[in-house]
């Protein structure tokens, strides 16, 4: 039999595809999409549609006036609740075609978060993709009428940078993680800079405070006004224990980790002081609680205290201690402690739970001389009151 070349089987091969009618269907002509006609793949398109079978919902929607109106398709769900915008569940109506929605009142400019609960399970808002994640889930965000004016993205001014840190504690098997805010043109030139550290509340995480709390924004703002001092902002991860560890428990890991972690890695990796006076320290509810036990128990290592809406749950046995201390020593301790930083500021909403306990808690400062700089505002135990909060201790620190 004569040999054949190579040459020879190539052309046979390709006679054999082009005049086969399975394989001739891989030719035909691409639609004006640029994908074969005949293609019958799935799509990153096709995928999300399988997960969110009614992609054309508009959720969230929000009014010129401030109501917001959250929709989702779920026709086989027996209840479906809203969390995040109010302290309780609020139910939402189910319609005939499937769809359940609810409306608010009109809201105040500003960031907000919520979730749906369906027959008992948490879940996202499958069309809106901006979120915010906690310790026990992620929510969904929205922004009405484009935020507080101090805590927008102003394309006006420049901008720091947050950054996502990874670091390691002895006692804990897995790696750590902090937000770190640096300011615009930080590098740039040499400085030295202070330090504020920002702690998140109950349920929540190191990424709130830079995202629905909007920190780099109103760092930003606060120092292009002249405002603030430039500063690095590290934002905490609260929690190192589980949940099988009481909230509230003593000691707080976070204490020891705060000082034999976190602040020796952003001093030896930041251009920041060393020096006790140019560090601040503040929180928001859990966080607030837990800042208030680092002053006591550290007193001096920062210069700067902030109390945001001290925890609803723990404010109430600080009133108690409070009312407990009878004597001059006792009180007299507690302004040592507490003095030893330059500032001590306390804010809450006066719609707060815990603004009566806190009430009396300031009153029997005031009485005793223990010096802490008290603010009442407008609001809940909410964002809109601890972004402003920020904003107002941002300016009175490092001065």
């Amino acid at each position: 039999m004569p040999s054949v070349s190579r040459k020879m089987i190539r052309l046979m091969l390709v006679a054999f595809v082009l005049s086969s009618p399975g394989l001739a269907l891989a030719q035909q002509p691409a639609s004006d999409t640029g994908i074969p006609s005949n293609w019958v793949g799935c799509d990153s398109t096709c995928r999300a549609k399988r997960a969110n079978p009614k992609p054309e919902l508009v959720s969230p929607e929000i009014a010129q006036t401030g109501e917001v109106t959250v929709r989702l398709y779920a026709p086989k769900a027996e209840k479906v609740t809203l969390g995040g915008l109010k302290a309780e569940a609020l139910p939402m109506t189910k319609g005939t075609d499937g769809v359940w929605t609810y409306t608010s009142a009109p809201l105040k400019p500003g960031h907000y978060s919520y979730y749906y609960e369906i027959d008992g399970v948490d879940t996202l808002d499958p069309n809106n993709l901006w979120t915010v994640a906690g310790r026990q889930r992620v929510e969904n965000m929205l922004e009405v009428a484009g935020g507080e004016d101090f805590a927008r993205n102003d394309p006006s001014i420049p901008h720091g940078a947050v950054a996502e840190v990874f670091y390691r504690v002895p006692s804990v098997a897995f790696e750590r993680r902090m937000r770190v805010y640096t300011p615009p043109g930080y590098g740039l030139k040499t400085e030295t800079l202070p330090t504020l550290y920002l702690l998140h509340g109950g349920n929540g995480a190191e990424d709130e405070w830079g995202t629905i709390g909007r920190a780099g924004f109103i760092l930003d703002k606060l120092i292009a006004e002249g405002k603030a001092k430039r500063m690095i902002v590290v934002m905490v991860d609260g929690y190192q224990a589980d949940f099988r560890t009481p909230s509230g428990a003593s000691p707080d890991p976070l204490t020891a980790e705060m000082l034999g972690a976190i602040i020796p890695y952003v001093e030896a990796n930041y251009s920041v002081s060393k020096e006790a006076g140019d560090r601040a320290i503040a929180g928001l509810s859990r966080g607030a609680s837990q800042t208030m036990a680092i002053a006591r128990e550290h007193p001096g290592a920062f210069g700067y205290v902030g109390i945001f809406s001290f925890s609803r749950s723990r404010v109430n046995p600080l009133r108690k201690e409070m009312e407990g201390l009878k004597s001059e020593a006792e009180w007299t301790a507690l302004r040592d402690t507490l003095g030893k930083a330059k500032l001590v500021y306390w804010t809450v909403g006066t719609e707060d739970a815990g603004y009566p306990d806190s009430q009396k808690v300031w009153a029997l400062f005031k009485a005793n001389n223990v010096a802490v700089l008290t603010e009442a505002r407008p609001g809940d135990h909410e964002w809109a009151v601890w972004r402003p909060g920020l904003r107002d201790f941002a300016q009175k620190a490092f001065k």
